[in-house]
């Protein structure tokens, strides 16, 4: 996790469940507008996801951090009808409150 003037970078990791990437892949290829509309509203940029077998890693800017994108995006239905929509492609690994462990930031050359 690292910050700059105005954002926070973050990464995270999650796994497709076997044979589901063909179907995510499908999905995010066809973002609902609103969809892709909410992750900016929400403060959201250079989002990327990158696959390696089932193993998914994302990486963003948030602004002014993932904090306050994250509960804006958990506030809105069109992320709830979404995270529903995806529930049976992805294993989610997350900590008792519900949020994905960010990874470290280890190294960064700009």
């Amino acid at each position: 996790m690292g910050t700059e003037s105005g954002c926070e970078r973050v990464a995270f990791v999650f796994r497709l469940r076997p044979g589901a990437l063909d179907e995510y892949v499908r999905w995010h290829d066809e973002i609902w507008p609103e969809m892709s509309a909410l992750i900016s509203e929400s403060g959201v940029s250079d989002y990327s996801i990158w696959c390696h077998g089932d193993l998914l890693i994302g990486s963003l800017k948030a602004s002014p951090d993932w904090a306050t994108a994250r509960a804006l995006m958990d506030a809105s239905p069109v992320q709830a009808a979404w995270s529903a929509h995806m529930a049976d492609l992805i294993e989610w690994d997350v900590d008792d409150d519900g949020n994905l462990p960010l990874l470290r930031e280890v190294f960064r050359h700009d």
